[in-house]
């Protein structure tokens, strides 16, 4: 069986996508951390089984409800890294016939989200920022910053 699908089936969606108990993917080159782009082949495999239209679906919701839970700035960008994954199989990839809509809903999640985890790491940051050089929170919030402008650039889709 699939593992989203299992995943699903458990009410571990969560787990699964932020690589927490059996569900890590790690990346030797990372230092065992979890890769969001090793998850979603599992994702893509789900929506082969199930459809892309049904695959959009649950992953956004299962995003917005992760957004609303208690993550850490890692976490953010993963999930931010699923939403760049996902367009990218639909405008440039071509792999889905179904596009994740990007709503105000989910907007308004991610910018409070974003919000949060800024004030926690303790700083307001840009893009333009230089990249930290470890994994911090700095890092992890860069990061996502980097993927929603590429997101926005490639894909005229704004996450905020």
């Amino acid at each position: 069986m699939n593992d989203y699908l299992t995943a699903i089936s458990k009410h571990e969606e969560t787990d699964f996508l932020l690589g927490r108990k059996g569900y890590l993917s790690p990346d030797n080159e990372r230092y065992g951390k979890h890769q969001s782009h090793i998850t979603f082949r599992t994702i893509k495999e789900y929506a082969r089984e199930a459809g892309a239209s049904a695959m959009v679906e649950k992953l956004l919701a299962d995003i917005k409800r992760i957004l609303t839970e208690n993550i850490n700035a890692e976490e953010f960008s993963m999930i931010t890294s699923y939403i760049f994954l996902c367009l990218r199989g639909y405008y440039e990839d071509r792999i889905f016939d179904a596009l994740l809509m990007i709503d105000e809903e989910f907007r308004i999640l991610y910018l409070h989200k974003l919000n949060q985890l800024e004030e926690k790491a303790g700083q307001r940051m840009l893009t333009a920022d230089p990249e930290p050089t470890e994994y911090t929170d700095a890092y992890y919030l860069n990061n996502a910053k980097i993927a929603a402008s590429m997101i926005k650039e490639k894909f005229g889709t704004s996450l905020t």
